[in-house]
């Protein structure tokens, strides 16, 4: 499954793909109910697919203050999982307002 696929099957009333992408990834794994570690270990590859394409692992953590929590391994992939999932919201808002 992708990560836009499990997105998009969280969707209702309370998440939007507008309020993931303007609020951000942290909030959409407390109202959705998924793990965020789990979430990770299922779409590692596509999260650092993600990555690579937006210029390594420093450009993509330097535009969100989330990185101040990354404390080990476990908040790492916390923090990678909440800025994926924020990341293909934002591109899929862009897609259906383009």
């Amino acid at each position: 499954m992708s990560i836009k696929n499990e997105i998009l099957k969280k969707i209702n009333k309370q998440i939007t793909i507008n309020w993931i992408a303007n609020n951000n990834g942290t909030d959409f794994f407390h109202k959705s109910g998924l793990c965020e570690i789990i979430f990770y270990n299922r779409n590692q590859k596509e999260i650092w697919q993600i990555i690579n394409n937006e210029g390594g692992i420093v450009d993509f953590l330097k535009h969100d203050n989330d990185q101040q929590y990354i404390e080990d391994d476990k908040s790492f992939k916390t923090i990678l999982s909440w800025l994926s999932v924020e990341f293909i919201a934002q591109n899929i808002k862009e897609n259906v307002t383009s």
